[in-house]
């Protein structure tokens, strides 16, 4: 009768593993991910407003801060925490 070495056996075993982390392992859609952000996800690659149109501006007309970073230690490390400002578009009429 033909035997399987253990070797065999720990590489269909992986297999089987990656395949369960694969199928766990969300997959996010572009469409999805786009509609989350207000802004075009460039804008949030620069500290300054890049466009297109106008920077975002208060309601007394001042430029709207939409970018403040700071450093934080977590988890005993230097983290660098990002926190964008978007103002919601009024609704169109």
């Amino acid at each position: 009768a033909p035997t399987t070495s253990p070797n065999a056996i720990e590489a269909s075993s992986g297999a089987a593993d990656s395949e369960v982390e694969d199928r766990l392992i969300p997959r996010l859609d572009p469409k999805e991910v786009a509609a989350v952000f207000t802004a075009p996800f460039h804008a949030f690659l620069r500290k300054e407003w890049p466009g297109p149109g106008p920077a975002p501006v208060q309601k007394n007309g001042q430029p709207e801060k939409w970018y403040r970073g700071s450093w934080t230690d977590w988890h005993e490390s230097r983290w660098r925490m990002h926190n964008f400002y978007m103002p919601k578009p009024p609704p169109s009429s």
